[in-house]
């Protein structure tokens, strides 16, 4: 992020300065507690987009398969299957019951 940058950026600077009460200013609690909050909302949207483009991919095997594009529906919920388990790689604790039902609408696309 780059207000985390920033506030490095600062810190840096000032005790390079020889100032390190500067440098502590701008490294305090209340600005690492509010940047560390504004890099927890920018992951869970990038989980949420994460997680929507899996939806997308699984409605398109979906779609292939009513087509009757087997192999084509299997390649794409596979794929789809990868971008879920990037999910469950950066937070297992939110979104394992994602992942398992992944695998269960994967598994009826190969069925």
């Amino acid at each position: 992020m780059s207000k985390s940058s920033e506030l490095n950026s600062l810190a840096v600077s000032a005790f390079l300065n020889g100032d390190l009460e500067e440098a502590l200013k701008a490294l305090n609690e209340s600005n690492l507690d509010s940047e560390l909050e504004k890099i927890d909302e920018a992951e869970l949207d990038l989980l949420k987009s994460i997680k929507g483009n899996y939806k997308c991919r699984i409605l398109r095997s979906q779609l292939l398969l009513i087509n009757d594009r087997c192999d084509e529906a299997i390649n794409c919920a596979v794929k789809a299957l990868e971008v879920s388990e990037r999910l469950i790689k950066i937070n297992s604790d939110i979104y394992i019951v994602d992942y398992i039902n992944s695998l269960e609408e994967v598994g009826t696309i190969f069925l």
